[in-house]
């Protein structure tokens, strides 16, 4: 049983896109492919520039819904993968998700300023960074969607403790 893996890997920052390079490191589990006719694809995606594991980024097995994000150190897996060759393609933004919730506030007018709170500068800096992540039509009308936040910000519990 045969592999073979692509990475398609663009990231946009502000209106313009980047090409990243970005290795897919895979293994397909044959012996789980032999039997039932599935096996899975697990591995790391690698950015040979910077020569960090990518977090967040989304993994895809070309032809199928099947796809998952990638965790902290890099990590995915794909599965069931059907047995034979398979196409997998990379997605990586290189935003982090408080970037995107801040860009998302800065394009609802100028009348919305949002204030980030961090002790670190790092921190400030991501978030600064935000700033410059102009999201298209399409991305704005996606988070839109997602609806209003709602609920307790703390549990019952965790309210004893605030209040003593």
């Amino acid at each position: 049983m045969t592999a073979s893996r692509s990475c398609g890997c663009q990231a946009r920052r502000g209106r313009r896109a980047l090409q990243r390079r970005v290795v897919l490191a895979g293994v397909l589990a044959a012996a789980d492919a032999s039997a039932t006719g599935f096996g899975a694809v697990s591995g790391r995606v690698l950015n040979v520039t910077t020569r960090d594991y990518v977090s967040s980024a989304e993994v895809r097995l070309q032809g199928t819904e099947l796809s998952v994000t990638t965790a902290s150190d890099g990590s995915y897996r794909l599965t069931p993968v059907p047995a034979g060759p398979a196409v997998i393609t990379v997605s990586y933004t290189g935003t982090k998700p408080a970037q995107v919730a801040l860009a998302w506030l800065l394009a609802r007018g100028e009348d919305i300023v949002p204030i980030p709170g961090t002790k670190r500068r790092a921190y400030l800096e991501i978030n600064v960074a935000a700033s410059y992540l102009m999201l298209s039509a399409a991305e704005l009308a996606t988070l839109d969607a997602l609806g209003n936040a709602s609920g307790a910000r703390y549990t019952e519990r965790m309210m004893q403790m605030i209040e003593r």
